[in-house]
């Protein structure tokens, strides 16, 4: 697990370039996953279970509450009009000063993905997570096993199936890129 600090400093940065807002907790779950397999620095060794929405992290969970209760990031209630959350999550005056009070030169990598992320919608991202967690856990398999095995795990998703294979090109073309050399996806592009 690794320090208080670069999970909550990974967790404000998330919330700050993607407009100071996130909507839900499965979002910044997914996205904090996919900008894992995308290579955003400091998301390297955040630790992911499969829970019942797909990757999840405690650590994540825990960096957040504690965003939360510092007054860092304001917690509202509510529901969006395109999509369904339990809350929406905004960075305070504090936290945009916590922020100033670190540097960070991955920002770039960050930014770009969660723009791409962030005109997507949710199931696309549950859907495409629960993929890639899939075929990282059973290497044996090959991708194209793995992305029905999220559809057959997310039958209601199946309109999200073309964004979700977009997501997972995009993986794929950073893992080809990559020096260390993963798993790769053989989803079909």
């Amino acid at each position: 697990m690794r320090s208080d600090t670069g999970l909550l400093f990974c967790v404000l940065r998330m919330i700050n370039v993607n407009d100071g807002s996130i909507d839900g907790r499965k979002r910044l779950h997914k996205s904090a996953y996919l900008l894992q397999k995308f290579g955003a620095e400091g998301f390297e060794t955040i630790r992911f279970d499969f829970g019942t929405y797909g990757p999840f992290s405690r650590e994540i969970s825990a960096a957040l509450h504690e965003a939360i209760i510092t007054g860092l990031v304001e917690e509202q209630s509510g529901s969006g009009a395109s999509e369904d959350y339990d809350f929406r999550y905004h960075l305070t005056a504090a936290g945009d000063q916590w922020l100033l009070s670190y540097q960070s030169s991955g920002d770039r990598c960050l930014r770009r993905t969660l723009k791409f992320l962030r005109k997507l919608p949710y199931n696309a991202l549950e859907l495409s997570s629960t993929a890639i967690f899939i075929a990282d856990e059973v290497p044996a398999r090959d991708n194209n096993y793995a992305l029905e095995a999220a559809i057959k795990r997310k039958s209601s998703f199946l309109d999200s199936e073309a964004d979700a294979r977009r997501v997972l090109r995009r993986v794929i073309r950073r893992d080809k890129q990559s020096p260390v050399p993963e798993v790769p996806l053989l989803i079909p592009t």
